[in-house]
């Protein structure tokens, strides 16, 4: 039913600006034109039909990417083109066109790699003294089969981390598209990412075999979320699936929880907060690992003595403007906490713009990230950040 769905979607977003065209060009008997409107088509459902089947009977996520490329490339444009072109002005729509079709070309060359670090600095009476200073790596949504085993940007993220002296490394899930298979080759890249305090992660959505249901590929979802599991494993985190830990520095300490997803439907509702935090109580400065940052005001907020949320998940959808003080993108009518920080009252959330992709392999103007939280303890009553919004080169 989703698949069907999604086909209806895409056929009437496609659909609209081609009827239009058509209609128009044919009326000003311009064969250019419809020339290249038929080939234009033509390209979107010969690639169009290759994705829906290959996404059914192959692993590779190549041909959902290839398709989410194809369908930005072609229609942005049109849906820049057709207002300006019932209006009489086709050369002002073409202009607005090219650019569009530019960022996408850009975003897919160049912005999809181009890794940043955002800085944001917490500020709590509930953070030891003993932790001042203490930094955190996080970064999250690597998506391992949406990328290239040869990537250099990639393969330089371990440096990219270390470069900031990290006390510990957090991983807010997604490791995966779907399948397990993706986490093979990954190892070494893994394992040059060290801290001296460890490295932790969560699951998210895609880390359960949830999207395997409409596939004709044979897999037991059970085993496949096994070994994606014990790939985390494999690549040197500890899995802080409704668990906790603690961080120390002599007799102070600061909690680390972590829950299993929890997330609003159509995405899996699996972790359990109450066990994640037991044990906790009794501790003032606590940080919670959630992939799915909308469960904050449901089960957090006003609920759980957690100071500092971290999440992942919505990938600023990839795309969007974040300068001279606009802070704007499409994934805002999607997520209520969609990108950076957050903050109700004395607890903060901080949502990872995550490195990797899917569904279309460009990023405009949200960039991968790595986020470097630095914890301060205030004498001030109550909690504040700092968020530096200048975007620092790994």
């Amino acid at each position: 039913m989703r698949i069907i769905t999604y086909v209806i979607g895409v056929i009437v977003l496609c659909g609209i600006p081609d009827a239009i065209l058509f209609r128009l060009f044919y009326k000003w008997r311009n064969k250019t034109l419809i020339r290249l409107q038929w080939i234009s088509m033509a390209l979107f459902l010969a690639v169009f039909a290759y994705a829906m089947v290959a996404i059914r009977f192959t692993v590779s996520m190549i041909p959902m990417l290839a398709f989410g490329f194809v369908l930005f490339f072609i229609y942005l444009p049109k849906w820049f083109i057709w207002p300006f072109a019932l209006a009489g002005h086709l050369k002002i729509g073409s202009v607005f066109a090219a650019i569009a079709a530019c960022l996408i070309l850009y975003g897919t060359i160049y912005g999809r790699r181009d890794i940043v670090t955002r800085q944001i600095d917490i500020y709590s009476d509930k953070i030891p003294e003993s932790f001042d200073s203490y930094r955190i790596a996080l970064f999250s949504d690597i998506h391992l089969g949406s990328l290239s085993k040869t990537s250099k940007w990639l393969n330089a993220l371990p440096d990219s981390i270390s470069k900031h002296y990290p006390d510990i490394v957090l991983f807010t899930g997604d490791l995966v598209n779907m399948y397990a298979k993706e986490t093979n080759g990954w190892d070494e890249m893994f394992l040059r990412i060290n801290a001296p305090d460890g490295k932790y992660g969560v699951m998210g959505n895609h880390d359960y075999s949830v999207y395997l249901k409409n596939r004709s590929i044979k897999a037991d979802s059970a085993v496949n979320t096994e070994n994606i599991r014990n790939a985390f494993n494999r690549f040197g985190f500890t899995l802080l699936n409704d668990k906790n830990i603690f961080l120390r520095r002599g007799n102070d300490s600061i909690a680390l929880i972590g829950t299993e997803n929890i997330g609003n439907p159509p995405f899996p509702i699996i972790g359990d907060i109450d066990k994640a935090v037991s044990g906790t109580e009794n501790t003032k400065c606590k940080i919670m690992m959630t992939h799915d940052p909308n469960i904050w005001d449901d089960v957090i907020v006003d609920k759980k003595d957690i100071l500092l949320t971290l999440s992942g998940h919505s990938h600023a959808l990839q795309m969007g403007f974040d300068h001279l003080g606009i802070h704007w993108s499409p994934a805002q009518f999607i997520h209520k906490y969609w990108d950076g920080a957050y903050q109700i009252k004395d607890q903060i959330l901080f949502v990872n713009r995550g490195i990797g992709y899917v569904a279309y392999p460009f990023r405009i103007g949200m960039k991968p990230e790595i986020t470097l939280i630095i914890l301060h303890p205030s004498k001030k009553h109550g909690t504040s950040y700092k968020l530096i919004k200048s975007q620092l080169k790994p």
